[in-house]
């Protein structure tokens, strides 16, 4: 593996070391395995030492803490690292929303509280900006998964009022030629038309997925099939 043979070579590379416990905990998450995730945590941690004004060795800690299911306390220490480094960070942000998420350590009110104070400070441009809608399809594949929605009986979820004003107000700023600007805008982008098609707002879907430049992102289109055909069908 890349990353294990490159922090093998230069063990005070930031650089190496933090990718080597991204790999270690995806690696973890998607085997069920914890055994090497305090490893990696201790590897973030001599990361941020080696470059102190990175954020990305204080993001991947987070994602360990929150692999490991520590207490938010813990958590909360290391945000407050990352804030000072990148306010708005995504994957931090992401990393916040799954701990938070009934599923882990937290809970649906848990969930409203934060989106309703970053709807209320965040710009609607932010890398992060992505956090209300990824809250609201997250929700919708729950209540799928929980009470059968399936077809049209699915639109009962999109055609609440604060899930209509969301979209209203995330497709007036992200669709916006040139209004989008961070690393991960196409996966966001992507994220935005899979919403607009639940709730068939076919014309502002088409939109969207212009903003993709003709890339397919996995998340979330394979909730509901292939990524690539669901994904080419709306794209006609």
């Amino acid at each position: 593996m890349f990353a294990h043979s490159w922090q093998q070579l230069h063990p005070d590379n930031s650089h190496a070391l933090t990718l080597r416990s991204w790999a270690i905990l995806l690696t973890a998450r998607s085997t069920g395995r914890m055994t090497h995730v305090e490893e990696a945590l201790a590897m973030c941690r001599t990361a941020a030492r080696v470059w102190p004004e990175d954020p990305i060795p204080w993001v991947a800690m987070l994602g360990c803490l929150r692999t490991l299911a520590r207490p938010y306390r813990e958590l909360e220490a290391v945000w407050a690292e990352i804030s000072d480094r990148s306010m708005w960070h995504r994957q931090a942000y992401l990393e916040i929303l799954g701990y938070l998420s009934p599923e882990e350590q937290g809970s649906l009110r848990a969930l409203r509280d934060l989106i309703d104070d970053l709807r209320t400070a965040m710009p609607p441009t932010a890398p992060a900006a992505c956090l209300p809608v990824e809250a609201a399809v997250r929700q919708f594949h729950r209540e799928r998964s929980i009470r059968g929605l399936q077809g049209a009986a699915a639109g009962i979820y999109w055609s609440q009022p604060h899930i209509n004003e969301l979209l209203d107000q995330t497709a007036q700023h992200w669709l916006q030629r040139g209004s989008m600007h961070h690393a991960s805008a196409i996966a966001d982008f992507n994220l935005l038309a899979y919403a607009l098609v639940q709730a068939r707002r076919f014309k502002e879907a088409a939109t969207a997925l212009e903003g993709t430049s003709g890339l397919v992102t996995e998340w979330p289109w394979q909730n509901d099939g292939d990524p690539v055909k669901l994904y080419t069908r709306h794209r006609r």
